[in-house]
């Protein structure tokens, strides 16, 4: 995709995201469930995340626009982790646009998370002369699904907030975005 001279607002709306379409083939949480054991407790997990990813065709599950991330952070209960996550960002105006999205989370040990978000984001930084970048103030809640070993049959959700710079000069607007999370998931030695 390439995009030249001045982007309208509301395009640079779209092209905002933290996370994926409903058809990624991350396991569902049935998928990833079934075996695994209940929980009943949820302990507190909280974290930062700081991602790359750029604009591509979207499939035909997303009917605006659609992104692919890749990155890393830290948390409680999986250390370091990588991120990939995917998302289908849909204007709602002219500085706003909602997301939903699928992630997929692998813990320090090689466990893996599952999960959906969904949430807003606001442009507070229009590209224009001087600056081809745009930035996107980003509000969300993040959903487990579940995932494998400790985290077969994970639930919870966590709140996130955050920053996403876009750059609209280049080839698929390549971003570069930070996340903060905070709330719970459920423990395995709860059952």
């Amino acid at each position: 995709m390439r995009v030249s001279g001045i982007v309208p607002v509301p395009f640079l709306l779209l092209m905002v995201a933290a996370c994926s379409d409903r058809t990624s083939t991350a396991p569902s949480a049935e998928a990833s469930s079934g075996a695994g054991p209940e929980f009943s407790e949820q302990v507190p997990m909280k974290g930062s995340y700081q991602g790359t990813g750029v604009f591509t065709a979207p499939p035909a599950s997303c009917a605006a626009f659609y992104s692919v991330f890749n990155g890393t952070g830290q948390e409680s209960h999986t250390g370091r982790y990588a991120l990939h996550h995917t998302t289908c960002t849909v204007p709602i105006d002219a500085t706003h646009s909602s997301f939903t999205g699928e992630f997929t989370k692998t813990a320090a040990n090689g466990d893996l998370i599952f999960g959906t978000f969904e949430g807003s984001v606001q442009l507070t930084q229009a590209p224009g002369s001087g600056s081809p970048i745009g930035v996107f103030a980003i509000v969300g809640t993040i959903t487990f699904t579940g995932g494998t070993g400790r985290f077969d049959g994970a639930t919870g959700s966590q709140r996130m907030v955050g920053t996403q710079w876009t750059d609209f000069s280049r080839d698929g607007f390549p971003s570069r975005m930070v996340l903060q999370f905070d709330g719970t998931i459920s423990s395995v030695g709860s059952r």
